[in-house]
C-alpha cells in the first residue's frame, strides 16, 4: 500500500476515476426550449411556461401546451455559433430577465433537463402593468457547468454560460379579443364572464365545489394584486383551461355546483343553452357534442355528488350555515390568537363563509384523524345549540358512506354513533 500513499490517498484517487468513468458515460442530448404563454381570464396576468425537452420531442411538447390553452412565442436564439445546444444528464438552467417582473422570483429561477423525462417546465407569472397595453419582454438561458476542480458534490461552485433567449410580447386585454378567443366552444370567455357574475355572491363556494381547493383560493387571495373581481376571474377561468382536454368540459360538476349553491335557476339557463348549441349543425365536430349526445341519452348533465367527510366540499356546505365567532374556534380547540386574525383579515377572507370555512380548516388541520375530527365537530355543533347543522354533517355523511357498499370506512363507526 506504500507505493500508493495513505488509503485516504487511494479512495480519493478511485473517487476521482469513478467521476471521470460516470462522465464519460453520459450520452449528450440535442435539447431545445419552448416559451408559451396563456392570459389568465380576461385579465391583463399571462401564465408563462418555459419548456426544455429533447429536440425531437419539441413538437410533442409544442402540442401538448396549445392544448393546456398556451400561445407558443417560437422566439429561441442561439447566442453562440452552434448548431444545436446539447446537454448531458442532469444539466442545469439559469433563467433571468431584466425586462420583466415575475411572480415568483423571489429567488433565482432554475430548470434541470433530465432525459429521461419527456419535458421538464417551469411555470411563471408575469403581469401588464395597467398603463401598458403591450409588454415585450426577455428571457435570458445560462448553462451551469460545474469548475474543472469541483466535485460533483461542491455548491455554488459554478460556471455560467450563456446560451440563449426568448423574446415575447404580451397584449393587454381588450373587449375586442372575446370573439376572437371565444371560437365553438361551448365554455366561451362571453358565456364564462355571465356566469362569473351570476355567481359572485357565493363565488368561493362554487369554486370549492368544483374542485378548485380552498388554499389555491387562499393563495391567490393573498399574492395576487388587483380587484376581487380580477382574483375571481382569474381563478375562474384557471379551473376552465384545467378542464379543457375533458370530453365534457367539466359541465356535470359545475352543474352540481350551481345547484348545491342554490343557483339552480342559473343551471336551467345553461341547460337551455347547450340544447340549441347542440342544435347548431357547425359544433357537431366538436368532441364536447359527442360527449353531450350520451349525456342527454344517459341523464349525465347533474350528477348526484357526494363528499368525503371533512373534505373541502364537505366542510364548504356546512361553511355558510354556521356563523364565524370566536366561541365557535374555542370550542374546537382552534387558538384564540389565531382565530381573531381570521376574523380580522377581510382581505382574504371578505365573507363570513369563508371565515367559518377557514376556522373549520385550522381545526382540520390540527386533528390527526379525520374521523375523530368528524365526532368532535358534530359534539360541538351539539353543545352550541346548533342540532340542525350537526344533523346536517351527519346526513352527508351518511349520503357519503352508501356510495361505499359492502366497504368499511374510518368514519363507519363514528357514524353508528352519532345516529345512536
Amino acid at each position: 500500500m506504500s507505493q500508493f500513499g495513505s488509503s485516504t490517498s487511494f479512495g480519493s484517487i478511485v473517487s476521482q476515476i469513478s467521476r471521470i468513468y460516470r462522465k464519460s458515460r453520459r450520452r449528450e442530448h440535442a435539447i431545445t426550449f419552448i416559451c408559451m404563454s396563456r392570459r389568465v381570464g380576461t385579465s391583463n396576468t399571462f401564465k408563462i411556461v418555459i419548456v426544455c425537452c429533447k429536440s425531437d420531442q419539441r413538437a410533442a411538447n409544442i402540442a401538448y401546451w396549445e392544448g393546456e390553452g398556451f400561445d407558443n412565442h417560437d422566439s429561441l436564439k442561439r447566442l453562440n455559433n452552434e448548431s444545436e445546444i446539447r446537454a448531458k444528464a442532469k444539466q442545469r438552467f439559469k433563467i433571468t430577465s431584466k425586462s420583466v417582473d415575475v411572480a415568483e422570483a423571489r429567488d433565482d429561477l432554475y430548470l434541470d433537463f433530465q432525459p429521461k423525462l419527456e419535458r421538464s417546465c417551469k411555470n411563471l407569472s408575469v403581469k401588464i402593468p395597467t398603463c401598458e397595453t403591450i409588454r415585450t419582454g426577455h428571457f435570458e438561458l445560462f448553462k451551469l457547468t460545474k469548475k474543472e476542480d469541483s466535485s460533483e458534490e461542491d455548491d455554488g461552485n459554478e460556471e455560467l454560460e450563456k446560451i440563449a433567449s426568448f423574446e415575447f410580447s404580451l397584449l393587454a386585454f381588450n373587449a375586442s379579443m372575446i370573439d376572437k378567443l371565444d371560437g365553438k366552444s361551448f365554455l366561451t370567455y362571453r358565456r364564462m364572464i355571465e356566469l362569473q357574475k351570476a355567481i359572485f355572491d357565493v363565488w368561493w363556494k362554487v369554486l370549492i365545489l368544483i374542485d378548485v381547493p380552498f388554499k389555491t383560493i387562499e393563495k391567490t387571495m393573498s399574492e395576487f394584486s388587483g380587484s376581487l373581481e380580477e382574483k375571481i376571474n382569474g381563478l375562474w377561468f384557471d379551473w376552465k383551461e384545467k378542464n379543457r382536454s375533458d370530453k365534457s368540459r367539466g359541465i356535470p360538476i359545475l352543474m352540481s355546483a350551481l345547484c348545491r349553491c342554490g343557483k339552480r335557476l342559473v343551471a336551467n339557463d345553461i341547460q337551455r343553452q347547450l340544447l340549441i348549441w347542440k342544435t347548431n349543425p357547425e359544433n357537431r365536430s366538436d368532441s364536447f357534442y359527442e360527449w353531450l349526445i350520451i349525456a342527454y341519452k344517459y341523464d349525465l348533465l347533474i350528477p348526484t355528488r357526494y363528499d368525503s367527510p371533512m373534505s373541502d366540499s364537505f366542510l364548504v356546505m356546512l361553511a355558510d350555515r354556521v356563523s364565524p365567532s370566536c366561541e365557535l374556534a374555542s370550542a374546537l380547540s382552534v387558538p384564540a390568537g389565531t382565530a381573531s386574525d381570521v376574523l380580522a383579515n377581510n382581505r382574504l377572507y371578505p365573507n363570513n363563509g369563508m371565515k367559518t370555512f377557514k376556522i373549520l380548516d385550522h381545526f382540520r388541520m390540527g386533528m390527526n384523524n379525520k374521523a375523530a375530527a368528524l365526532k368532535m365537530l358534530v359534539d360541538t355543533l351539539r353543545e352550541m345549540k346548533l342540532s340542525k347543522d350537526a344533523e346536517y354533517v351527519i346526513m352527508m355523511t351518511g349520503a357519503w358512506l352508501r356510495r361505499l357498499p359492502g366497504e368499511t370506512s374510518e368514519f363507519s363507526e363514528v357514524y353508528k354513533s352519532l345516529t345512536k
